[in-house]
């Protein structure tokens, strides 16, 4: 999986565990942000076809694809 931060013209990347699930950090954000969203670029699986009408969000507070994460 690779994506980006809003604030961040560089691309992330991350490999998902058995459980298809990965984890990425974002660097230091400006105090005087509010919030801040990651969006998914691309996905890939070896052997697998991607197919973007399963992504789906168990808690609800994303759209499967991005999220958007507001300061306390």
């Amino acid at each position: 999986m690779s994506g980006k931060w809003s604030y961040s013209t560089s691309t992330v990347s991350c490999t998902t565990d058995s459980a298809g699930k990965c984890s990425i950090t974002s660097g230091r954000i400006s105090k005087n942000t509010s919030s801040v969203s990651f969006a998914v670029g691309s996905l890939s699986k070896s052997g697998g076809t991607y197919d973007a009408t399963e992504n789906h969000d168990p808690d609800s507070d994303s759209t499967g694809t991005s999220i958007t994460v507001t300061r306390p």
